[in-house]
């Protein structure tokens, strides 16, 4: 379904319902048992290090996967159902994709890294992955992640004033403040590298002020 494109509504339809009666008459346990098998191999034979690999039609193959998933609504399946049939009557672009891999990844993990050790947040990641896979739909998840990290971000560095640690040192107040209204500065500009790593670090510090040990 995802390598069929620029046919018509009608033939695309037809596909989707044999690729989806074909699904069916598959054996779910068997085909468990053989990705299981597969990861195994992968694993075992070349690296794990094949799962870090970033995939470009990511997106793609999701929606194919979930238009699949026994937990998917019936309403949502339909829904999928008519997306999926929109990219096998589209037409490709000629114009090329930027080349982006878990190079870039990479990059701003070992930047962040050099500071702090202790390795990556869960918030952290969240952020970067939607960075480096933001050319695929125009920095729109990007920018709606980005928009909601920073309110809370705000909220947590305004709460955070009344942490004795802060409250008592009249720089780190003054440090805290300027952090926050850096971060609402963000509102006027656009994503770039200096935002990204301003607002990693702001992540750490809330974490550490939360739940380090406040030295």
């Amino acid at each position: 379904m995802y390598e069929n494109q620029s046919l018509d509504e009608k033939t695309s339809q037809k596909i989707l319902n044999e690729v989806r009666m074909q699904k069916h008459m598959l054996d779910p346990t068997g085909l468990f048992k053989q990705q299981t098998e597969l990861i195994h191999d992968i694993n075992k034979e070349l690296t794990p290090e094949v799962f870090n690999n970033f995939v470009p039609n990511y997106k793609a193959l999701a929606t194919i996967d979930q238009m699949f998933s026994t937990k998917t609504s019936p309403k949502n399946r339909v829904i999928l159902e008519v997306e999926i049939v929109k990219g096998m009557t589209t037409t490709p672009q000629s114009a090329e994709q930027p080349a982006v891999d878990n190079v870039t990844f990479r990059t701003f993990v070992g930047k962040f890294n050099d500071k702090y050790q202790n390795g990556l947040l869960q918030e952290q990641k969240d952020l970067l992955t939607r960075y480096i896979t933001s050319f695929s739909d125009n920095s729109l998840e990007l920018k709606m992640y980005l928009n909601t990290e920073i309110s809370r971000l705000k909220t947590k560095l305004a709460e955070a004033v009344n942490v004795d640690e802060i409250s008592n040192d009249n720089d780190m107040l003054e440090k805290t403040n300027k952090i926050v209204k850096k971060l609402e500065s963000f509102s006027k500009s656009d994503i770039n590298e200096n935002v990204l790593m301003t607002v990693l670090k702001t992540q750490s510090l809330v974490e550490e002020i939360y739940n380090g040990d406040n030295n």
